[in-house]
């Protein structure tokens, strides 16, 4: 699994962020997650790809992360809340030591 994109909302004000994460070949989930680290699927069902570029250029509602970061389950993705840093308009990197 690989967390390939975010949204980068402020945690500190909403307590969120949404983390769109590659299950499997042209799979991804989308999930809302929280700082008290809940971790809840907002996507019903698994979304091609093709979604998150869209989602990062076309509705400009979330970053893509560069490099993906690899993660063994959902479970680890809370304690990645507030580590990604802007590095374009498109484009978040992992902060260094996170």
């Amino acid at each position: 699994m690989q967390i390939l994109a975010v949204a980068m909302q402020d945690v500190a004000a909403f307590g969120v962020d949404r983390f769109y994460v590659k299950h499997g070949p042209d799979q991804v989930e989308l999930y809302d997650v929280f700082k008290d680290g809940r971790v809840v699927k907002i996507s019903p069902q698994p979304l091609p790809e093709a979604m998150v570029a869209s989602a990062i250029e076309k509705f400009n509602s979330s970053y893509r992360v560069v490099p993906p970061v690899d993660v063994k389950d959902t479970a680890e993705l809370p304690r990645h809340l507030g580590t990604f840093e802007i590095i374009d308009a498109t484009s978040v990197k992992k902060k260094k030591g996170r």
